[in-house]
Order: structure tokens, then C-alpha cells, then sequence
């Protein structure tokens, strides 16, 4: 049996605003023909909730096997 295929995902952006407890960050992902502005605890396609951004790294899990994917500007 085999795992679907991951979509093609890639970081393409984040945002950062000062907030009352620290930053509050968005990120910009783009795939699947569309561009995702995601903030954490947020889904991007109907497969990953953003775990967490950090200042270059957004990390995604895998509503399905829980798997962790992480998504890196470059």
C-alpha cells in the first residue's frame, strides 16, 4: 500500500507583526495552483495544519499519519 504523494509545497514568503505575547507570523505558501496565507494552528490544502513559523521555517503536520513536514525559505 502506498502513502499519497506529497503535494508540492514551498515557502514562498512570511510576514511578521508585533504582537501583545511576541511576533504573530504569517506565511505564504504556494502550491496546488494556489497561494496559502496561513497562520499557525491554520490548514493549508485539506492534508497539513501549520504546526509552527519560526523566523525562516514553517513547520506542517500531516492531518493524516501526523508526520511533520518542514518548509524552509531559501
Amino acid at each position: 500500500m502506498f502513502a499519497p504523494a506529497q503535494p508540492s509545497l514551498k515557502l514562498a514568503g512570511l510576514a511578521e507583526d508585533d504582537g501583545p505575547d511576541g511576533p504573530i507570523r504569517v506565511a505564504f505558501i504556494s502550491g496546488e495552483g494556489q497561494l496559502f496565507m496561513v497562520k499557525e494552528g491554520e490548514m493549508v490544502t485539506p492534508r497539513y495544519r501549520v504546526n509552527k513559523i519560526s523566523a525562516d521555517v514553517v513547520e506542517l503536520q500531516d492531518v493524516n499519519d501526523q508526520t511533520l513536514r518542514r518548509l524552509a525559505l531559501r
